[in-house]
Order: C-alpha cells, then sequence, then structure tokens
C-alpha cells in the first residue's frame, strides 16, 4: 500500500520538473476593458491576424524571422481558428494585429510596443535573458498585453522561443476578461 503514494509522490515531482523546465516567467499582463473572447472570435476566426515583428535576436532576415514567430504562434493551438500571419492575405478584420517584440525593454509602454516603436540598439538580451513582449492591438491601441522573461533566444527553433510565444498567447488571449468575471460573452474556444 505505501508503493502507490510514493509512485505517486515520484510522478508528481517528475511533472513539477518538467512544468519548470522551459524557464519563462511571465508578468505585466494588462486586459483591457475592451477585450473579450467575443471580440477575438469576431476578429480572427477563420481569418488572419497579422503578426508585426520588432526585434530579431537570430541571423535571420527579418522577414524569415518574422515567419518563423508566426509559425511559432500558430504551433502553440491556442487560437486555432485564427491564423496568424505576418504575411496576411488580406482577410483581416480592421486595423486589429498582434505586435511581438523581442528583447523589449524593461519599460516599454504597451501603446509603443503597438507601434512597433523601440530604438533597435535598446533590443538586446541583458545578463543572457531575452524579454519579449507581446499585445493584442487595435489601431495601435493595447487591447490585452503581457511580457515574458527566458534564457536568451538565438534561433527560431530555441525550445524555449515556442514556450514563450505559447504562454505569452495565452495570457493575452484568455479565455474571459478577469476585469469582468460574470460578464456574458461568446466562449473563445468552441
Amino acid at each position: 500500500m505505501t508503493r502507490i503514494p510514493a509512485l505517486t509522490l515520484i510522478g508528481l515531482l517528475l511533472l513539477a520538473g518538467c512544468a519548470g523546465q522551459s524557464g519563462v516567467s511571465v508578468s505585466r499582463i494588462d486586459i483591457r476593458p475592451l477585450y473579450g473572447p467575443g471580440l477575438v472570435q469576431w476578429v480572427g476566426a477563420g481569418r488572419d491576424l497579422p503578426v508585426q515583428v520588432t526585434g530579431n535576436p537570430t541571423q535571420l532576415s527579418q522577414q524569415d524571422w518574422s515567419r518563423t514567430v508566426s509559425e511559432a504562434l500558430n504551433a502553440s493551438g491556442w487560437l486555432s481558428q485564427t491564423h496568424m500571419t505576418s504575411e496576411p492575405d488580406g482577410s483581416q478584420r480592421g486595423n486589429f494585429h498582434v505586435a511581438v517584440m523581442f528583447n523589449a525593454p524593461v519599460d516599454i509602454d504597451d501603446t509603443s510596443l503597438c507601434l512597433g516603436a523601440a530604438d533597435p540598439e535598446t533590443l538586446v538580451p541583458v545578463e543572457g535573458r531575452s524579454r519579449i513582449a507581446m499585445a493584442f492591438c487595435n489601431e495601435g491601441k493595447p487591447v490585452s498585453s503581457a511580457q515574458a522573461q527566458t534564457a536568451a533566444i538565438l534561433s527560431g527553433d530555441a525550445p524555449q522561443m515556442r514556450a514563450a510565444m505559447t504562454q505569452l498567447l495565452r495570457q493575452v488571449f484568455p479565455p474571459r476578461n478577469p476585469n469582468f468575471p460574470d460578464r456574458a460573452d461568446f466562449p473563445l474556444f468552441p
């Protein structure tokens, strides 16, 4: 009988260790009153959602890096009905887009993030870490945003890059607006 609890404890410790392996910490989560799952569905269901990438910590061209970031966002499976892309096909709605900034300054404000406004000289890893800022934007204004820190990202296939994209998406596009927990809204996912 004592073997089952011991095995359970070992399994839980292994799971806890795997959860921390991504080394990604998310902070500065800001969900504005406009945000809601219904808005996300209206903007992205079956359409392109443009991705604006600022900063490039790799040797790839900016165009190839932007494609790599878009692929990582789509690979997360979080917004499965939305095609996030740096090369939209014209099906996008209005002026909505996802802004992603690599090696973002600590003090970047969400409006500057949405506008992609940062001095390229400031977009460098600090102490071997990458800071990634992400925002869901409408006409250059943030609807929701978050930042993540992880080990320095130097290539598009770095495991921490995909982990950071997934964790940021889950914070920037939550299933409900935490400011209005009782608000009736469309579910984000069917």
